[in-house]
């Protein structure tokens, strides 16, 4: 699936982050940083700068995942890390997506 991106803002990362596996990071203006983790393709390159809704790659199964209830481990993680180097609460990503 494509995944789009719920922010504006540059991508500083594309590529591939350990566990994470292929990775996309992009900076807002504020200074927070969007993780996309887990994909299988990308569509954006290190330095572009993405707009909010603009696709950034396809959802995938890279890094370590762990298959449950049937499925192949597909999924998306998205992490908020704020711009005073904590990282947001899921319950509060998920309000703001909302």
């Amino acid at each position: 699936d494509p995944v789009p991106s719920p922010v504006s803002g540059k991508v500083l990362f594309v590529g591939k982050n350990g566990g994470f596996g292929k990775q996309v990071k992009v900076k807002t203006a504020q200074g927070n940083e969007v993780w996309f983790s887990h994909l299988d393709s990308f569509n954006v390159k290190k330095g572009d700068t993405v707009l909010k809704n603009q696709i950034v790659g396809k959802g995938g199964k890279s890094g370590k995942v762990i298959p449950l209830g049937g499925g192949d481990g597909s999924h998306l993680d998205l992490t908020v890390k704020m711009a005073n180097g904590k990282f947001m609460n899921p319950k509060t990503i998920a309000s703001k997506l909302a």
